[in-house]
């Protein structure tokens, strides 16, 4: 057997350490046979007497080691310690700590361990779907278990009406293990899609008249599930000053031979709308199949009261064709669409 010596001190406010009172639990990790008789791992303890205390320990083979767990010891963990063959006291900090992972578990204890693990598997099986045990066998004896618990919302986006170009902020809040991930996604008519950038609880943006009618949620997600939001709707308003397009009419019939084409239109916005020209041939995919912009230009006062003449640039046109247009007027504000004119184009001979 080897004498071993722990001694501990407790500082005091006077700057003086004091002897420390407590216990200290020993035991084998794994039990040995000595002189025909089995050492078991039961621990033993031993009370600290003026601040010490000294065991007589056997020493230790190969994968085996003293396990000492100090109680009513602040600051001090269980920790694990080689006991060589010493003829002399040895002090416990001289002593060879030992990594409790490489230590060798007795088939007693592994059984116990997996009926344990059998247990908490039967467990699992039977919590809520999105609950899940992970454990991790790091030290001799002790089970961790770590559940990852499906993300709940706890906060959900609230409806806004606003104004256009006024801020918008969305917050949606969620619990679970480990923390949720967010992101948000908007549906603007046709499905629920992704936003950009858009992770955090708290989502921040400037809307226009377009995002009115929007619909807005948060995804949360992590490793036992996710879980949607409720949908908040957004109805962006027109503010003072959104261009309003009043009229939009020809000021004569289009020829092939034309380049260019004038137009009224009447209209308000503050500050004054530009005003610009679309174009397209619905039924020529060589040639606009989408709407093109023409940025038009004010000629004067129309010959119609109430209204201004415009000039647009065109550079062809396709006899006999049915050519589409309208107008846009825009500002800081946003912008507003007229309804489209059909004409068709005629021949200039």
């Amino acid at each position: 057997m080897t004498e071993v010596l722990f001694e501990f001190v407790t500082p005091t406010a006077a700057g003086v350490d004091i002897p420390a009172v407590g216990v200290i639990a020993c035991s084998l990790t794994v039990a040995e046979v000595a002189a025909g008789r089995t050492r078991t791992t039961e621990p033993f303890t031993a009370p600290l007497v003026a601040g010490r205390v000294s065991v007589e320990l056997s020493p230790t083979g190969p994968g085996q080691a003293w396990r000492i767990s100090p109680s009513w010891l602040r600051g001090l963990e269980t920790f694990y310690k080689a006991v060589p063959l010493s003829a002399t006291p040895l002090r416990y900090d001289e002593l060879e700590d030992i990594d409790p992972r490489t230590l060798v578990v007795s088939p007693t204890a592994q059984t116990a361990w997996d009926a344990t693990l059998a247990a908490v598997q039967a467990i699992a099986e039977g919590m809520t779907p999105g609950t899940a045990f992970y454990i991790d066998p790091t030290d001799p004896g002790i089970l961790r278990i770590r559940v990852d618990i499906k993300p709940v919302v706890t906060l959900h986006p609230v409806s806004q009406t606003v104004n256009n170009l006024q801020e918008v902020t969305l917050l949606a809040e969620a619990t679970g293990n480990p923390a949720p991930t967010v992101q948000w996604q908007v549906d603007a008519g046709a499905g629920w899609v992704p936003i950009a950038g858009a992770t955090a609880n708290e989502y921040l943006f400037t809307a226009t008249a377009d995002d009115n009618g929007h619909r807005y949620r948060a995804v949360f997600t992590n490793a036992a599930g996710q879980a949607v939001s409720d949908p908040a709707t957004l109805t962006a308003g027109q503010s003072a000053g959104f261009p309003v397009v009043q009229q939009f009419a020809l000021a004569y019939g289009i020829t092939d031979n034309d380049t260019a084409f004038d137009f009224d239109y009447a209209g308000t916005g503050d500050p004054a709308p530009t005003i610009t020209l679309q174009t397209r041939y619905p039924n020529a995919p060589w040639n606009e199949p989408t709407w093109t912009p023409r940025l038009a230009a004010y000629v004067g006062p129309s010959s119609t009261p109430g209204r201004d003449r415009y000039s647009a640039p065109f550079p062809y046109m396709v006899s006999g064709s049915d050519l589409h247009l309208r107008v846009v007027a825009s500002n800081i504000h946003g912008s507003a669409t007229s309804a489209e004119i059909i004409t068709q184009i005629t021949s200039w001979s």
